[in-house]
């Protein structure tokens, strides 16, 4: 394989804990990972490293329920995160070398039935 693939690693800190999502982002520098109760952001580069991870409050955890799935904006500025209690948590995504920023807003709004 080049450049060494297939290449792994741990994408949850808890071996209990599952990877629920995983997305590509449009640009194609991130990858998207998401476990019931966080969101990571890995570098696509030959490192691939974990860049930034977000753990909301237990609180927060509580109020909208676990993630079960993500979606990007097509600019990769945003994450669109639902839970199981039908919430839709949408992260801003920065990324500036050699920073990583995601940024939830702590109100969110429940989806409405269809």
């Amino acid at each position: 394989f080049a450049h060494g693939l297939p290449k792994e690693f741990r994408a949850a800190r808890d071996p209990t804990d599952s990877v629920v999502g995983l997305s590509f982002a449009p640009s194609g520098l991130l990858l998207a990972v998401l476990t019931e109760d966080s969101l990571q952001l890995w570098s696509t580069s030959l490192n691939r490293v974990c860049l930034c991870r977000h753990t909301p409050s237990r609180d927060h955890c509580s109020a909208v329920g676990t993630y079960q799935a993500l979606a990007w904006r097509p600019d990769s500025s945003l994450l669109a995160v639902t839970t199981v209690q039908s919430y839709v948590v949408v992260y801003e995504v920065s990324v500036k070398p050699p920073h990583c920023l995601v940024h939830s807003p702590t109100e969110c709004t429940p989806v409405p039935d269809l």
